[in-house]
Protein backbone atom coordinates (compact mmCIF):
# COMPACT_ATOMS: atom_id res chain seq x y z
CA UNK A 1 0.00 0.00 0.00
CA UNK A 2 1.34 3.41 -0.59
CA UNK A 3 2.50 4.93 2.73
CA UNK A 4 5.33 7.03 1.13
CA UNK A 5 6.04 9.75 2.52
CA UNK A 6 6.41 8.21 5.49
CA UNK A 7 6.86 10.71 8.31
CA UNK A 8 6.19 9.14 12.07
CA UNK A 9 6.07 12.23 13.51
CA UNK A 10 3.84 13.71 11.33
CA UNK A 11 1.51 10.69 11.59
CA UNK A 12 1.66 10.29 15.43
CA UNK A 13 0.78 14.16 15.92
CA UNK A 14 -2.80 13.87 13.03
CA UNK A 15 -3.70 10.82 14.53
CA UNK A 16 -3.82 11.99 18.26
CA UNK A 17 -5.59 15.14 17.01
CA UNK A 18 -8.24 12.84 15.13
CA UNK A 19 -8.46 10.73 18.29
CA UNK A 20 -9.45 13.60 20.73
CA UNK A 21 -11.77 14.99 18.13
CA UNK A 22 -13.34 11.71 18.07
CA UNK A 23 -13.24 10.97 21.64
CA UNK A 24 -15.08 14.65 21.90
CA UNK A 25 -18.13 13.61 20.56
CA UNK A 26 -18.17 9.87 21.51
CA UNK A 27 -16.35 8.75 24.56
CA UNK A 28 -14.57 5.23 24.77
CA UNK A 29 -17.10 3.80 27.24
CA UNK A 30 -19.80 4.82 24.83
CA UNK A 31 -17.31 3.13 22.12
CA UNK A 32 -16.88 0.44 24.00
CA UNK A 33 -20.57 -0.18 24.42
CA UNK A 34 -21.17 0.14 20.05
CA UNK A 35 -18.42 -2.60 19.96
CA UNK A 36 -20.19 -5.53 22.33
CA UNK A 37 -23.74 -5.07 20.39
CA UNK A 38 -21.27 -6.39 16.88
CA UNK A 39 -21.37 -9.92 15.92
CA UNK A 40 -18.29 -12.29 17.09
CA UNK A 41 -15.02 -11.15 14.65
CA UNK A 42 -13.95 -13.61 12.02
CA UNK A 43 -11.11 -15.16 12.49
CA UNK A 44 -8.28 -13.95 10.14
CA UNK A 45 -5.84 -17.10 10.61
CA UNK A 46 -8.55 -19.65 10.15
CA UNK A 47 -9.92 -18.12 6.74
CA UNK A 48 -6.04 -18.49 5.96
CA UNK A 49 -5.10 -21.21 6.40
CA UNK A 50 -7.70 -23.64 4.66
CA UNK A 51 -6.08 -22.65 1.76
CA UNK A 52 -1.80 -24.03 1.24
CA UNK A 53 -1.27 -20.13 0.49
CA UNK A 54 -3.91 -17.59 0.91
CA UNK A 55 -4.85 -14.31 -0.78
CA UNK A 56 -6.01 -11.21 0.44
CA UNK A 57 -6.88 -7.98 -1.45
CA UNK A 58 -6.98 -4.82 -0.48
CA UNK A 59 -9.88 -2.58 -0.95
CA UNK A 60 -8.50 1.15 -1.09
CA UNK A 61 -9.02 4.47 -3.54
CA UNK A 62 -7.67 3.13 -6.98
CA UNK A 63 -5.92 6.77 -7.44
CA UNK A 64 -4.55 6.58 -3.95
CA UNK A 65 -3.12 2.76 -4.61
CA UNK A 66 -1.62 4.32 -7.81
CA UNK A 67 -0.31 7.38 -6.11
CA UNK A 68 -2.19 9.75 -8.38
CA UNK A 69 -4.26 12.40 -6.67
CA UNK A 70 -7.74 11.27 -5.83
CA UNK A 71 -9.55 14.72 -7.20
CA UNK A 72 -11.06 14.24 -10.73
CA UNK A 73 -10.83 10.17 -10.36
CA UNK A 74 -13.90 7.80 -11.16
CA UNK A 75 -15.65 8.04 -8.16
CA UNK A 76 -14.47 5.16 -5.37
CA UNK A 77 -16.90 2.56 -4.09
CA UNK A 78 -15.54 0.00 -1.36
CA UNK A 79 -18.18 -1.79 -1.38
CA UNK A 80 -18.80 -2.95 -5.15
CA UNK A 81 -14.51 -3.49 -5.40
CA UNK A 82 -14.73 -5.80 -1.77
CA UNK A 83 -17.72 -7.95 -3.15
CA UNK A 84 -15.66 -8.09 -6.67
CA UNK A 85 -12.72 -9.54 -5.05
CA UNK A 86 -14.69 -11.61 -2.70
CA UNK A 87 -16.39 -13.28 -5.69
CA UNK A 88 -12.97 -13.61 -7.72
CA UNK A 89 -11.30 -15.29 -4.65
CA UNK A 90 -10.04 -13.10 -2.00
CA UNK A 91 -9.88 -15.01 0.89
CA UNK A 92 -9.50 -11.64 3.00
CA UNK A 93 -9.83 -7.82 2.57
CA UNK A 94 -7.93 -5.25 3.88
CA UNK A 95 -9.40 -1.56 3.91
CA UNK A 96 -7.81 1.58 3.96
CA UNK A 97 -9.62 3.75 6.56
CA UNK A 98 -7.10 6.32 6.97
CA UNK A 99 -8.43 9.93 5.52
CA UNK A 100 -5.36 11.69 4.82
CA UNK A 101 -2.99 9.54 3.22
CA UNK A 102 -5.65 6.91 1.72
CA UNK A 103 -8.49 8.78 1.14
CA UNK A 104 -10.64 6.48 3.31
CA UNK A 105 -13.01 6.44 6.02
CA UNK A 106 -13.75 4.22 8.84
CA UNK A 107 -17.16 4.15 7.32
CA UNK A 108 -15.57 2.25 4.57
CA UNK A 109 -15.32 -0.52 7.23
CA UNK A 110 -18.31 -0.94 8.36
CA UNK A 111 -19.74 -1.21 4.78
CA UNK A 112 -17.46 -3.45 3.60
CA UNK A 113 -17.68 -5.80 6.21
CA UNK A 114 -21.78 -5.63 5.72
CA UNK A 115 -21.05 -6.90 2.13
CA UNK A 116 -18.41 -9.68 2.53
CA UNK A 117 -18.23 -13.04 4.44
CA UNK A 118 -14.81 -13.12 4.77
CA UNK A 119 -12.67 -11.35 7.51
CA UNK A 120 -12.54 -7.58 6.98
CA UNK A 121 -9.01 -6.19 8.23
CA UNK A 122 -8.51 -2.48 9.06
CA UNK A 123 -5.58 -0.62 7.81
CA UNK A 124 -4.72 2.70 9.27
CA UNK A 125 -2.02 4.29 11.62
CA UNK A 126 -3.26 2.60 14.46
CA UNK A 127 -1.90 4.31 17.81
CA UNK A 128 -4.56 4.44 20.58
CA UNK A 129 -6.74 1.80 22.58
CA UNK A 130 -9.64 3.77 20.93
CA UNK A 131 -8.73 3.40 17.29
CA UNK A 132 -8.59 -0.32 18.62
CA UNK A 133 -12.18 -0.43 20.05
CA UNK A 134 -13.44 1.94 17.02
CA UNK A 135 -12.23 -1.63 14.79
CA UNK A 136 -14.82 -3.13 16.26
CA UNK A 137 -17.40 -1.05 16.92
CA UNK A 138 -17.16 -0.60 12.84
CA UNK A 139 -17.73 -4.02 12.75
CA UNK A 140 -13.74 -5.24 11.65
CA UNK A 141 -12.50 -8.35 12.53
CA UNK A 142 -9.07 -7.18 12.71
CA UNK A 143 -6.38 -4.25 12.11
CA UNK A 144 -3.28 -4.13 10.77
CA UNK A 145 0.03 -2.67 13.84
CA UNK A 146 2.76 -0.71 12.45
CA UNK A 147 6.09 -1.13 14.57
CA UNK A 148 7.84 1.25 12.58
CA UNK A 149 5.09 3.79 14.27
CA UNK A 150 5.32 2.95 17.56
CA UNK A 151 8.00 2.19 20.55
CA UNK A 152 7.44 -1.36 21.21
CA UNK A 153 5.90 -1.47 24.23
CA UNK A 154 2.81 0.56 22.88
CA UNK A 155 2.80 -2.43 20.16
CA UNK A 156 2.76 -4.79 22.82
CA UNK A 157 -0.35 -3.13 24.53
CA UNK A 158 -2.19 -2.14 21.46
CA UNK A 159 -1.65 -6.11 20.38
CA UNK A 160 -3.00 -6.82 23.82
CA UNK A 161 -5.88 -4.69 23.31
CA UNK A 162 -6.60 -5.91 19.90
CA UNK A 163 -6.69 -9.57 21.05
CA UNK A 164 -9.04 -8.33 24.28
CA UNK A 165 -11.18 -7.41 21.61
CA UNK A 166 -11.67 -10.57 19.78
CA UNK A 167 -9.88 -8.99 16.95
CA UNK A 168 -7.02 -10.33 14.99
CA UNK A 169 -3.37 -8.07 15.24
CA UNK A 170 -1.32 -8.40 12.12
CA UNK A 171 2.16 -6.81 13.16
CA UNK A 172 3.82 -5.32 9.86
CA UNK A 173 7.26 -5.40 9.63
CA UNK A 174 9.66 -4.14 7.22
CA UNK A 175 13.34 -5.46 8.59
CA UNK A 176 14.50 -8.21 10.34
CA UNK A 177 15.37 -5.61 13.58
CA UNK A 178 11.16 -4.92 14.15
CA UNK A 179 10.69 -8.60 14.01
CA UNK A 180 13.38 -9.05 16.22
CA UNK A 181 11.83 -6.47 18.45
CA UNK A 182 8.09 -8.01 17.97
CA UNK A 183 8.58 -11.75 18.40
CA UNK A 184 8.18 -11.28 22.10
CA UNK A 185 5.36 -9.83 22.37
CA UNK A 186 3.73 -13.86 20.39
CA UNK A 187 1.79 -11.97 17.76
CA UNK A 188 -0.68 -14.72 15.76
CA UNK A 189 0.05 -12.84 12.41
CA UNK A 190 2.88 -11.01 11.23
CA UNK A 191 3.20 -9.00 7.99
CA UNK A 192 6.21 -8.94 6.04
CA UNK A 193 5.96 -6.03 4.01
CA UNK A 194 8.35 -5.80 1.18
CA UNK A 195 8.49 -1.97 0.73
CA UNK A 196 9.91 0.36 2.95
CA UNK A 197 7.64 3.14 3.58
CA UNK A 198 10.76 5.01 4.94
CA UNK A 199 13.31 4.79 2.46
CA UNK A 200 9.96 4.43 -0.55
CA UNK A 201 12.02 1.28 -1.66
CA UNK A 202 10.59 -2.40 -2.41
CA UNK A 203 13.24 -5.15 -1.66
CA UNK A 204 11.43 -8.77 -2.51
CA UNK A 205 14.58 -10.54 -1.16
CA UNK A 206 13.08 -9.57 2.17
CA UNK A 207 10.31 -12.09 2.78
CA UNK A 208 12.61 -15.13 1.97
CA UNK A 209 15.20 -13.71 4.42
CA UNK A 210 12.60 -13.33 7.47
CA UNK A 211 10.52 -16.33 6.63
CA UNK A 212 13.20 -18.65 8.45
CA UNK A 213 12.93 -16.25 11.49
CA UNK A 214 8.98 -16.87 12.16
CA UNK A 215 7.80 -19.46 14.53
CA UNK A 216 5.98 -22.17 12.52
CA UNK A 217 2.64 -21.57 14.60
CA UNK A 218 2.16 -17.81 13.81
CA UNK A 219 0.54 -17.18 10.30
CA UNK A 220 2.95 -15.37 7.82
CA UNK A 221 1.81 -13.18 5.39
CA UNK A 222 3.89 -11.05 2.73
CA UNK A 223 2.87 -7.86 1.31
CA UNK A 224 4.36 -4.89 -0.30
CA UNK A 225 6.25 -4.44 -3.56
CA UNK A 226 3.80 -6.93 -5.71
CA UNK A 227 3.23 -5.79 -8.96
CA UNK A 228 2.56 -8.57 -10.88
CA UNK A 229 2.19 -12.52 -10.25
CA UNK A 230 6.19 -13.12 -11.28
CA UNK A 231 6.69 -10.55 -7.82
CA UNK A 232 4.12 -13.04 -6.24
CA UNK A 233 6.57 -15.95 -7.35
CA UNK A 234 9.48 -14.45 -5.55
CA UNK A 235 7.75 -14.29 -1.87
CA UNK A 236 5.37 -17.09 -1.59
CA UNK A 237 7.72 -19.95 0.09
CA UNK A 238 6.99 -20.41 3.14
CA UNK A 239 4.41 -18.41 3.66
CA UNK A 240 0.35 -18.46 4.76
CA UNK A 241 -0.75 -15.47 2.56
CA UNK A 242 -0.17 -13.03 0.48
CA UNK A 243 -1.60 -9.40 0.40
CA UNK A 244 -2.81 -8.05 -3.39
CA UNK A 245 -3.43 -5.33 -5.21
CA UNK A 246 -7.07 -5.64 -7.03
CA UNK A 247 -5.46 -5.86 -10.45
CA UNK A 248 -3.91 -9.47 -9.69
CA UNK A 249 -7.56 -10.95 -9.09
CA UNK A 250 -9.45 -9.04 -11.41
CA UNK A 251 -7.41 -9.23 -14.59
CA UNK A 252 -8.00 -12.58 -16.41
CA UNK A 253 -4.61 -13.63 -17.24
CA UNK A 254 -2.89 -12.76 -13.73
CA UNK A 255 -5.69 -14.46 -12.01
CA UNK A 256 -4.97 -17.62 -14.05
CA UNK A 257 -1.10 -17.53 -13.69
CA UNK A 258 -1.68 -16.59 -9.34
CA UNK A 259 -3.81 -19.81 -9.26
CA UNK A 260 -1.99 -21.84 -11.57
CA UNK A 261 0.96 -21.28 -9.64
CA UNK A 262 -1.03 -21.36 -6.10
CA UNK A 263 -1.56 -24.76 -6.98
CA UNK A 264 -5.37 -24.45 -7.06
CA UNK A 265 -8.24 -23.70 -9.92
CA UNK A 266 -9.44 -20.88 -8.16
CA UNK A 267 -12.61 -19.76 -7.48
CA UNK A 268 -14.25 -21.07 -10.63
CA UNK A 269 -16.67 -19.61 -12.10
CA UNK A 270 -17.53 -15.55 -10.91
CA UNK A 271 -20.51 -15.82 -8.77
CA UNK A 272 -23.41 -13.08 -9.45
CA UNK A 273 -23.33 -9.63 -7.97
CA UNK A 274 -25.48 -10.76 -4.52
CA UNK A 275 -23.71 -11.77 -1.38
CA UNK A 276 -25.34 -13.81 1.43
CA UNK A 277 -25.33 -11.45 4.73
CA UNK A 278 -23.06 -11.77 6.95
CA UNK A 279 -23.25 -14.80 9.64
CA UNK A 280 -22.53 -14.20 13.37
Amino acid sequence: MIEFPFVPDEIIAYKQEQVARLQAVTPLPGLRALAKMQARPLDLSSHVLENRVALLARVMNPAVDLGQSASGAAPYDPVALARRLARHGAQALVVATDDRYHAGAIEHLTLVANAVNVPVIRYDFIIDEYQVVETRAAGGDGLFLTPALLPPEQVRRLLSITQRNLMTAVVCVHSEAELRDILPFEPRVIAINNYNPLTDRVDLSLTPRLVEMVPGHVTLLTMGGLESPRDVGQVMAGVDGVLIGPAMLLIADWAAELWEMLGTPGPGPVPPESEPPRQS
